[in-house]
Order: structure tokens, then sequence, then C-alpha cells
């Protein structure tokens, strides 16, 4: 059935096309503000960032997923915590509470956010996901690309779900299901907010194959 997904999708090329422009657009604003906004001192390994997170959020379901996370990724990714003047200024994380460079391949967010383990984990998904899913999109015929494909697939039907539910212009509400990148990393984030939770309870409440959406796609 998610070929017949996608065989609706007639464009999916050209959303592919977007995305690339989208990525080599992000790496040359990498190179002026975000870069700019990027301090040596400020910035340690994600793998410590994890560790408070385990340590300090408080939450079960945040400590298990930091938790897993820390043994999986093969790499200590860069953090930054950029001055919250300087976040500010950024266009890039302008009303963002976080956000992930995959030029620079770091999360980075605000200094005076360092409670907000919720986010720090999203965009710690981010690092761990995009380069894959972005590879996958543009390989489809590879091993991850076929993973991809499928996870476009739920995506754009969970989407159209929320749209006949819903309608178009709550989209705002429920921003994981605006791509397959924030799709990806907004299953796993287990955070508290409404909108992690008006997203899972989307997914749930569609059937697939004997099994709920959220069910299937985990």
């Amino acid at each position: 059935w998610c070929r017949d997904v996608r065989s609706e999708e007639s464009s999916d090329g050209d959303k592919r096309k977007d995305r690339v422009k989208v990525y080599k657009e992000s790496r040359n604003k990498s190179k002026t503000e975000v870069s700019d906004s990027i301090r040596y001192k400020d910035t340690i390994g994600t793998r410590s960032v994890l560790d408070d997170i385990i340590k300090n959020s408080g939450s079960e379901n945040l400590s298990y997923l930091a938790a897993f996370l820390k043994k999986s990724m093969p790499e200590d990714v860069p953090f930054s915590w950029v001055p919250p003047a300087s976040w500010k200024r950024m266009k890039e994380a302008r009303g963002a509470q976080g956000l992930y460079d995959p030029y620079s391949h770091r999360p980075m967010m605000p200094s005076d956010g360092k409670s907000d383990y919720g986010t720090m984990l999203h965009e710690i998904l981010h690092s761990a996901t995009y380069h894959k899913l972005d590879f996958g999109s543009r390989n489809p015929n590879t091993p991850i690309g076929k993973l991809v494909v499928e996870l476009e697939g739920l995506q754009k039907l969970s989407l159209k779900a929320w749209n006949r539910k819903h309608g178009r212009s709550t989209l705002a509400s429920n921003y994981y299901l605006s791509n397959v990148y924030e799709f990806t990393a907004g299953l796993f984030s287990v955070s508290s907010t409404t909108r992690t939770k008006d997203s899972l309870d989307s997914l749930k409440s569609i059937p697939a194959d004997g099994w709920n959406l959220f069910q299937h796609v985990v």
C-alpha cells in the first residue's frame, strides 16, 4: 500500500529535487549566519548532552532514548550552545527552540535552553537521521533508499489522514508531519509537548496492516 501512496504523488521526483535544493541552500547559509554564531568555547560533544538528559531530565522515556542513542551513534557529533542575543539574530533560528545544521553536522540551541531536554534530544535525533534520509531520498534503489521511500509514503499517508480530519490550516500545530525529516525525528522525540502528543495520537488512529500506523512505522 505504500506503493499506492507514492503513485498518487506524481511529483515525487520534483519534491526530491526541492529537498536537495533546500539542503544546498542550508549549506550556503551555514557559511554565514550559522557559522558566525558558533563559538568553540560553547561547543561540546553530543554524548555529554545525552548524559545530561539521562541524568537530569527526570523523564524515563527521554532518558531511555538518550541512552539508546548514545550506544547507537558511531561518532560524537558537536553540539553548540549559541548566546541568546546571537540566536535571535539568526534567520534560521527564528521562532525555533533548536535546530540542526546539516552542513556543519551539529545540533545547536540557545544557551538559555539547557533545561529543554526534549528539544535537545529532538535535534540530536536529526543529527542521527538527516543524512541517511537525505541519501536514501536521492538514492531510492539502495537498501537505505527503500526504507526511506517507505517512510516517505507513511509520512504522506499520515499527512493526508490529518488533513482529512483537521484540515490543512491546522498543519502548523502538527509540525512533525510536514516532511520526512521531522516525521522521523518526531516519532522518537517522546516529548510531552502538545505538538508531539497530537502527532502520535494521529498516527495511532490510522489503521495499517492489522496494526495502527504508529506501530507499523516503529
